[in-house]
């Protein structure tokens, strides 16, 4: 399997970028992106089977079912029911998902203009920002069935911490960062 252009884009060029931007002067130091979470929340009328077989056309990786830790009668949700499925891409796969992303589905997107920067999270050693996709129709493997739109959450990981260093290596990758916290 050939590396993927972006992380060849990442290794090439956005690493010098960070340097000379943020005055970084060891490498091993710029933040860089760790995982690609996506996930789904579902409905108890929602097809488990059909929302995590989409969420794995989508990944190109196998959709893990999650279940419910604990019940909660308000919303009739009893321990060890299917509630939603999500994926975790790493390395180069996240790579080739990121690239899918920005160069077709965000473009067929009439409605996205940009990620906000409020929604950046600061944790203890890294800086996630999740976005929604409001209708995975917009990637081509999603084979229309329904009208109904379905959408997905897709959480990025950084090892930076520092939430402008993570916006500005999340917008060199092609992602729209719109804002100022």
């Amino acid at each position: 399997m050939e590396a993927s252009r972006l992380k060849n884009l990442y290794n090439n060029e956005i690493i010098k970028k960070m340097m000379e931007e943020y005055n970084i002067k060891n490498k091993l130091q710029v933040p860089k992106l760790t995982k690609i979470v996506l996930s789904k929340g579902l409905d108890r009328n929602q097809d488990s089977d059909k929302a995590a077989e989409n969420l794995s056309n989508i990944a190109s990786q196998k959709a893990v079912k999650t279940k419910a830790k604990k019940s909660i009668s308000q919303f009739s949700v009893r321990i060890g029911h299917i509630n939603g499925c999500m994926v975790t891409l790493r390395g180069e796969q996240m790579y080739f998902f990121l690239e899918k992303l920005i160069n077709v589905a965000l473009i067929s997107d009439r409605e996205f203009i940009g990620i906000k920067k409020k929604s950046f999270n600061k944790q203890k050693s890294n800086v996630s920002i999740s976005m929604g996709i409001k209708d995975e129709k917009i990637f081509p493997e999603i084979v229309v069935t329904s009208l109904k739109k379905e959408g997905f959450n897709i959480t990025f990981v950084t090892n930076g911490n520092n939430i402008d260093q993570s916006a500005f290596l999340l917008n060199a990758f092609g992602l729209p960062i719109i804002g100022d916290k």
